[in-house]
């Protein structure tokens, strides 16, 4: 007893010192002070927490079965387990890192990315963060909270309790809406990739500013974006003879662009790298991987280059203006829901894209841009309705996202609307229920799955009707086509049911949107002779790229 008696006084007084430290380096300094066996420094320890001497995070472990030990007069927090799990369980210190840098606020999804969390369980020693976050919970450090639209978030407890509701509903939003920023650009950032010869065209999957919650799934890892490209240098497998996905490299996409980019979310990054090289027995899988970032320190940028990392700052891709339009373009939500300056931000976002020579470049972007433009226009023809922009409806393996949703009692309408902001001379095809962003693919697929998910999901029994609007023009083919769905259930009380850019502009300057119409004419013009020939890709306005996030 006497002798438990000087341990516990010394664990006491170490505790006092340090506040808390491993349970390794506490079992060290025992058998150092008092020259006792590993073993029997366990059981002093044990002993001592045991009669609240110290206080252990008991049950909680933080990397190879350790507990935390810490002074009984010390709250546990979590700069405590940020210290021990640096070294011990780096994907917890990644966490806690990015919910400091995010003011205590996550997603789900960039969770799974930032602990190098597995799709499916796994039996390595690969950490899963639904054991994570039990592990901060249990602790009282962190709680889960979903949004109106299914997101989930992880936030942090400030002294243990949950945010009140305003704090916390500010909170999402917020994150909600760097979200979104940091995938308002991946299109474009993709289809300038392909422009360069990095990646192929034929098939790439990206985290989509309408999903910003939900990221990619391949090879069991989570990813903004995933490619393949044929373009591997100088080897035995030319380009042309890399005919399969076997011969093909990944390429694997990192963007962040809300925030600088740190050693935590590079860490993450080549954790996950590291993981799907590795995931296969008999040779290791050929992967590029891709960093789109704002701004990064010279020390990250650095270790990019020295781990074999391909990176790009974005002023690097669409000049130093970029940074002007995605703070401005980050603002349009807001404007939309308080319905005020909308449309004179979204000129002044597409004069500075004209301006900077990006138009080509930026198209994806201008296309987004146009279904703000929109927007009044739209109030306008239901004046008393619920709009909702970018809904995304999922049935069955079918999904769609729709530019916005109109619910209207007057008249008893649900209206599906597509919009589509394409320069002058850019024609929308006939097309087929396969083949994205023709006339065919909205109104006999995306139409068909939208009857589908309201047939018992419409108690007011509200006439589904659909609007597809274009600054392009149709080519001859859809002629016919146009006529029947003019004539179809489709057709609105208040709206044609196709719309091309002439029609348009009569519409709008009939019910006084002329400063659309200038906006029109202006930013939706015929491009540029000089970039159409130096960009296939860009000429090709009514495909595409894959837009399916997980």
């Amino acid at each position: 007893m006497a002798a438990q008696e000087n341990y516990n006084a010394f664990l006491d007084a170490l505790m006092h010192e340090h506040l808390f430290l491993a349970a390794k380096d506490v079992h060290e300094r025992v058998t150092a002070k008092f020259n006792v066996s590993k073993d029997n420094a366990r059981k002093i320890v044990s002993r001592a927490a045991a009669k609240r001497i110290i206080n252990s995070s008991k049950p909680s472990t933080f990397g190879n079965g350790q507990y935390i030990y810490y002074c009984n007069t010390y709250m546990l927090d979590l700069s405590a387990v940020k210290k021990i799990t640096e070294k011990t369980r780096p994907p917890i210190y990644r966490l806690i890192m990015l919910l400091e840098l995010n003011s205590g606020i996550v997603s789900y999804y960039e969770a799974l990315k930032i602990t190098a969390s597995p799709s499916v369980d796994s039996t390595s020693k690969i950490s899963s963060l639904d054991d994570i976050l039990k592990l901060l919970s249990r602790l009282d450090f962190v709680y889960e909270k979903r949004d109106g639209n299914n997101n989930r978030y992880i936030i942090q407890k400030e002294f243990g309790q949950m945010l009140e509701k305003p704090d916390e509903s500010r909170k999402i939003n917020l994150h909600n809406q760097k979200m979104m920023t940091d995938c308002s650009l991946i299109p474009d950032i993709l289809g300038w990739l392909v422009n360069a010869n990095i990646i192929d065209n034929t098939s790439f999957l990206y985290r989509s500013k309408t999903s910003p919650g939900m990221g990619i799934i391949h090879n069991y890892l989570y990813w903004d974006a995933c490619a393949y490209t044929k373009t591997t240098g100088i080897n035995e497998i030319l380009g042309a003879k890399a005919d399969s996905r076997e011969k093909q490299t990944l390429v694997v996409l990192d963007v962040v662009l809300a925030m600088d980019y740190t050693f935590v979310h590079l860490n993450s990054f080549l954790a996950r790298i590291q993981i799907n090289i590795n995931s296969v027995k008999e040779e290791k899988r050929k992967t590029l991987p891709v960093i789109i970032y704002r701004e990064c320190s010279r020390e990250v940028f650095f270790t990019m280059r020295k781990n074999g990392i391909m990176a790009f700052s974005i002023s690097a891709i669409f000049g130093s203006r970029i940074y002007e339009i995605i703070k401005k373009t980050s603002q349009l939500p807001i404007l939309l829901k308080s319905d005020q300056d909308l449309e004179q931000s979204v000129e002044s976002i597409l004069e500075t894209i004209k301006s900077s020579g990006q138009e080509g470049a930026l198209r994806d972007l201008r296309g987004t841009l146009f279904e703000y433009l929109m927007f009044g226009y739209l109030s306008s023809l239901y004046p008393h309705a619920g709009i909702e922009q970018n809904v995304v409806l999922k049935k069955g393996e079918g999904k769609h996202e729709f530019d916005y949703i109109i619910t209207s009692s007057h008249p008893p309408e649900l209206v599906f609307v597509e919009l589509k902001g394409l320069r002058d001379g850019t024609f929308v095809s006939l097309g087929d229920s396969k083949t994205k962003a023709t006339l065919k693919w909205f109104f006999n697929k995306s139409m068909r799955l939208a009857k589908d998910f309201y047939k018992d999901k419409n108690p007011k029994n509200l006439k589904i009707k659909a609007v597809f609007i274009t600054t392009g023009g149709f080519w001859k083919n859809t002629k016919e086509f146009r006529e029947q769905m003019e004539n179809s259930s489709f057709k609105s009380a208040k709206s044609k049911v196709i719309i091309d850019r002439s029609e348009l502009l009569t519409l709008l300057n009939e019910s006084g949107f002329n400063n659309e119409v200038k906006t029109i004419e202006k930013y939706y013009s015929e491009i540029e002779e000089e970039y159409a020939k130096s960009s296939d890709f860009n000429l090709n306005e009514d495909e595409e790229p894959d837009d399916l996030p997980f």
